[in-house]
């Protein structure tokens, strides 16, 4: 057998190895090339699952080829494979998430030092969405910043109860919660920051929100404050009303309203002034009687009058008449007295913008009387919304009686159309009216009527007042008995102060019927007396001329006397007086009863006299003596008894049926009635020239009574001063 050339062994050794020798030789190829086949089956299954994963779950769906058995079960329902394809869309596509209704409720656990811990509760309010049980499954989040270590404790279907930890006094404005799919958590599928679907009747605005646009509290806050906003542009609000100027005698009056929302209006065309100077009678008179005792009175008044005549000439106040018809179609204002038995007689609006409102008003007046008039409530009726409008057809031709073209002879009669009109073919019916709304705003002048707290109130005759505190009392004061009940839960502590009396004052020039007579006749004593006194002087005169010398330095000048009445004048005070103190009208009695009054004078004299008639007995001897113990011992003390002395007794009605600084009326029922002194007398001013100023109260028209509720508290039992 030829040998092997080294070179082939060395190329080929496993031709020329053993059995034992070539099956390791063999293996380790065998073993690199079973690594190999694993190693591309690894690397095919990794790439075959990177593929399932992204058709499965990725953004872009990798579209399923339809099989057959598809298209024959798609076209067996009646459905095409295009609407199959869409139905497999549909459904891999995540719903969209629904609207829950929320609201919630903060409360503090006690402070340990640094951040606060706050017990949060959010309650299911509305949406058919309730609330996962598996708090993995709920977000919340608060607003404004601050919260921190939002904790979810427990959940209900209707209930979350959650702790979180925030600065001392946070205060929770907005909770957001969110629900996520139990399938796939992160879905949302509930939220209270998706906008609530609006029904059919909403506005078209409200229905592009059906698109379930998420909303975020800050877009929530802001949606709100525009709601709020658009509201108060519409509702009218009375901030305040202020009295321009008030004159009861006359029964005019001049109201400024400050608010917002009252609307917008042209200006009026004559301004508030030279209206009520040209225009209304009644404040016209005011003027004019003011003047009236002017010796320039007529100088006077042409110049305010040159105004009117500027303003009439001009065609202002037709002007002013449309605008204010304008202006009362739109706004009404009503005024309430206090007092019913007084009547708000007219209202006119002077001025008016968004924000203030200028009102005229007059209220009933009596002959030289001034009336307490006081405002109780003011209310402003706005309404706000377009005016139906007609709207004529454009293109439409007329038909009348006038020119005959449509009429129809029947016989000698013609029948035609009182107007008929043709429209054009294309013409647009009128769009509908905006609905006018009305909205009212009412302000309460002063403090607001309890139904709870009622009064009544008589006023004693003079005798009834003699008899019960003395004459000095009655003659100076008006005596009024005043009745409080309280219904209220509480007691009602009512002050002196706090109760006010409606007064009726005289007004105008003093002119009695005996002071007229007296006029009369001393006008006819100073014509006769006027009459001589002139045939005197002209006697005096010829007399002077005759013996004058022709250079006139004798001759005479007479200065005329003339002696001017004090005039009295009456003039209004304020609408109410408060009555005076206990000590102020007790001043009064012991002032009458021991000086002032007739019964006080007379035993002051015979007092006087019998102290007079001790010192004259030593001159006068035994006889006056026993005389002057009949006059003491019997004849004073006679006329006291005859008389009778009630002052002890008045003294102590005085200081017991008063009312005190402060009164309490017990509550549920409780009642108390106590008396009030109002002062009677003229209140007198001179201010010279000839004239008296007087304020006479003419009558008692009303009372008012203001009370407080008493706060009780537990009792606190004093500290002696000095103890420790």
């Amino acid at each position: 057998m030829k040998a092997a050339n080294p070179l082939v062994k060395r190329l080929n050794p496993s031709r020329y190895l053993g059995l034992s020798q070539r099956a390791f030789a063999i293996s380790p190829r065998a073993l690199r090339g079973l690594c190999a086949v694993i190693a591309l089956s690894t690397l095919c299954l990794l790439l075959c699952g990177a593929s399932v994963s992204a058709s499965g779950g990725g953004k872009s769906v990798k579209k399923r080829t339809p099989k057959a058995s598809d298209a024959k079960s798609a076209g067996t329902s009646g459905n095409s494979p295009v609407m199959a394809k869409a139905k497999d869309a549909s459904a891999s596509a995540p719903a969209k998430p629904e609207h829950i209704g929320i609201e919630h409720e903060q409360f503090a656990y006690p402070p340990d030092g640094g951040l606060r811990k706050y017990a949060l509760v959010v309650k299911h309010k509305e949406g058919n969405k309730l609330f996962e049980t598996d708090p993995r499954l709920i977000s919340l989040s608060l607003t404004p910043a601050g919260a921190a270590d939002i904790t979810i404790r427990r959940v209900t279907p209707t209930r979350i109860e959650a702790d979180f930890w925030a600065p001392d006094k946070f205060e929770v404005n907005d909770v957001s919660v969110s629900i996520y799919d139990r399938d796939n958590p992160r879905a949302v599928v509930a939220s209270s920051d998706i906008e609530k679907v609006p029904e059919e009747s909403d506005t078209a605005e409200g229905a592009d929100l059906k698109d379930g646009t998420v909303r975020t509290a800050a877009m929530k806050a802001k949606a709100k404050a525009k709601s709020d906003a658009d509201a108060d542009t519409v509702q009218p609000e009375i901030s305040s009303t202020t009295i321009v100027f008030l004159q009861r005698a006359y029964g005019i009056g001049r109201l400024k309203i400050e608010g917002k929302n009252f609307g917008n209006y042209e200006a009026p065309p004559v301004s508030a002034e030279d209206y009520l100077l040209c225009y209304e009678p009644l404040a016209r008179q005011a003027l004019v009687e003011a003047l009236k005792d002017n010796p320039q009175a007529v100088v006077q008044q042409k110049i305010e009058d040159k105004r009117c005549d500027d303003l009439k000439g001009s065609p202002k106040f037709a002007v002013w008449k449309q605008w204010r018809e304008t202006v009362e179609k739109s706004v009404k204002v009503a005024l309430v007295p206090r007092n019913t038995d007084l009547r708000i007689e007219q209202t006119k609006v002077l001025y008016i913008d968004d924000k203030l409102i200028d009102v005229y008003f007059e209220f009933n007046r009596y002959y030289r009387n001034s009336e307490p008039l006081r405002l109780a409530s003011t209310t402003v009726t706005v309404r706000k919304g377009g005016e139906p409008k007609p709207d004529a057809k454009t293109g439409a031709q007329s038909m009348t009686a006038a020119n005959g073209s449509s009429g129809r002879s029947v016989g000698d009669a013609v029948l035609m159309n009182a107007s008929a009109s043709v429209a054009a073919a294309e013409s647009k019916s009128p769009p509908p009216a905006e609905e006018r709304k009305t909205y009212i705003a009412t302000k309460e002048v002063g403090t607001k009527q309890d139904e709870n707290l009622e009064y009544r109130y008589t006023v004693l005759d003079e005798k009834s007042a003699t008899t019960l505190f003395g004459k000095g009392v009655a003659d100076s004061f008006y005596v009024i008995q005043l009745s409080v009940t309280n219904k209220g839960e509480k007691k009602m502590s009512i002050p002196l102060a706090s109760i006010q009396a409606e007064v009726e004052w005289a007004y105008g020039k003093k002119d009695s019927a005996d002071k007229k007579q007296g006029h009369q006749v001393e006008a006819a004593t100073n014509a006769q007396t006027k009459g001589l006194n002139s045939q005197n002087e002209q006697k005096d005169v010829a007399a002077s001329l005759q013996n004058s010398r022709p250079d006139g330095s004798n001759a005479e000048a007479k200065i005329p006397l003339a002696y001017d009445e004090t005039l009295d004048y009456y003039e209004e005070g304020p609408a109410t007086l408060a009555p005076l103190p206990l000590p102020a009208v007790t001043a009064f009695f012991d002032g009458d009863a021991k000086v002032n009054g007739r019964k006080a004078k007379l035993f002051n004299i015979t007092d006087g006299m019998a102290m007079l008639g001790s010192s004259l007995i030593p001159f006068f001897g035994p006889g006056f003596r026993d005389a002057h113990v009949a006059f003491t011992g019997g004849l004073v003390p006679g006329i006291r008894r005859g008389i009778g002395d009630l002052s002890g007794q008045q003294l102590q009605n005085l200081t017991a049926l008063s009312w005190q600084g402060v009164e309490v009326v017990a509550a549920k029922g409780g009642s108390i009635e106590k008396f009030v002194f109002i002062q009677r007398g003229d209140q007198l001013f001179s201010p010279g020239f000839g004239e008296r100023l007087r304020k006479t109260i003419k009558n008692i028209e009303g009372m008012e009574v203001i009370g407080f509720e008493v706060q009780e508290s537990e009792p606190k039992r004093a500290t002696p001063a000095g103890q420790q």
